[in-house]
């Protein structure tokens, strides 16, 4: 019962990945908010993500077609939900 050293695999990523991922960070976003609107909690998403890579990677719009907005930050994304709360 539980995990062994085998049960995980190194070729899992990309976007089946990154949703259960991107899903947890909104989930916490709007538990700090639940008032945020969808197009709220996307910019928060998107405004809070750390840049990776090269900097040239990411065009005039913020986005790279490496790595799209950037890494995902929740505690970022969770403080702006809260600020936009007034909690914060």
């Amino acid at each position: 019962m539980g995990y062994s050293a085998g049960d995980y695999d190194f070729s899992f990523g990309g976007t089946s990945s990154a949703c259960p991922l991107a899903a947890g960070v909104v989930a916490l976003a709007l538990g700090a908010n639940p008032d945020l609107t969808a197009a709220e909690t996307r910019r928060i998403v998107e405004e809070t993500a750390r840049k990776i890579g090269s900097q040239d990677d990411y065009n005039s719009d913020g986005h790279s077609r490496f790595f799209g907005v950037g890494c995902i930050d929740a505690a970022a994304a969770v403080a702006q939900a809260l600020a936009l709360r007034g909690v914060a």
